[in-house]
């Protein structure tokens, strides 16, 4: 197997064991390789090429090696790979959801008071709720509102009823130059965030026969989400075939 497809970064022996190894790739992709079993981590966030070459991997040691691959998505690993592995998802029921978010607030609250940061810990609480499970995009807006001051309710602004209703505006109009401008002002809002926007009020937003329309859209668009190069454009995308569809009539 060719190694450098996979672009490795650095390798080092993990402490306390000699058959461990943690190899460090782009994108913060790990690769725990033992000696048995071989322990990906990941692995979908890895190019086509370093998929091909894990393949490699697999088929070459998969007589005396066991393979466990991690992933956050599994439509991003490529079928010759998926096929050669049993599926396991691991679900969050109702409970084990209170009780994670209960302890990653702590654990927020902890690092803001040893941080001196200055916080509103209703905000805090709703955030880690809003983006559950994604606890690494919690951290990344509390940083960035912490860098400019006191953290409070506009932490919780990402897309508000208001922001949202500006854009329905600009839908129902048709006015692509807005939805557009509207877009770039909002490039940090969580893809995920806008489209269940979209489905929570479709009800509220659109005619009964064109929730069905709106829904096919919101399926095709968030899954290349997880692929595009520039969501962005995706969701520029996205917006540019609900203001055109002729399907999509707003009350």
């Amino acid at each position: 197997m060719d190694h450098t497809l996979l672009r490795i970064k650095s390798i080092k022996r993990v402490e306390s064991t000699h058959h461990v190894y943690d190899l460090h790739v782009p994108k913060n992709n790990c690769f725990f390789i033992g000696a048995q079993p071989v322990l990906t981590h990941n692995c979908d966030g890895m190019s086509a090429q370093g998929q091909q070459a894990l393949r490699g991997f697999i088929e070459e040691f998969s007589k005396n090696h066991s393979v466990i691959l991690t992933a956050n998505f599994a439509a991003k690993i490529i079928d010759p790979i998926r096929s050669r592995c049993k599926v396991i998802d691991f679900k969050i029921n109702r409970d084990e959801k209170t009780n994670i978010a209960a302890q990653f607030l702590k654990r927020v609250f902890f690092i803001l008071d040893k941080e001196g940061v200055d916080y509103e810990k209703k905000p805090v609480a709703e955030l880690i709720m809003k983006k559950f499970p994604d606890f690494r995009s919690v951290l990344n807006e509390l940083q960035g509102y912490a860098a400019g001051g006191k953290i409070d309710a506009s932490v919780l602004l990402n897309l508000s009823d208001e922001s949202f209703n500006q854009l329905i505006t600009s839908l129902k109009n048709k006015k692509f130059g807005d939805m557009r401008k509207w877009v770039s002002e909002h490039s940090d809002i969580d893809s995920t965030h806008l489209f269940r926007m979209f489905y929570d009020y479709a009800s509220e937003k659109l005619i009964s026969k064109s929730i069905p329309d709106m829904i096919l859209l919101l399926g095709e668009y968030s899954y290349k989400d997880y692929f595009c190069a520039d969501k962005e454009i995706n969701r520029v995308a996205f917006l540019t075939s609900i203001l055109i569809s002729p399907s999509i009539e707003w009350k």
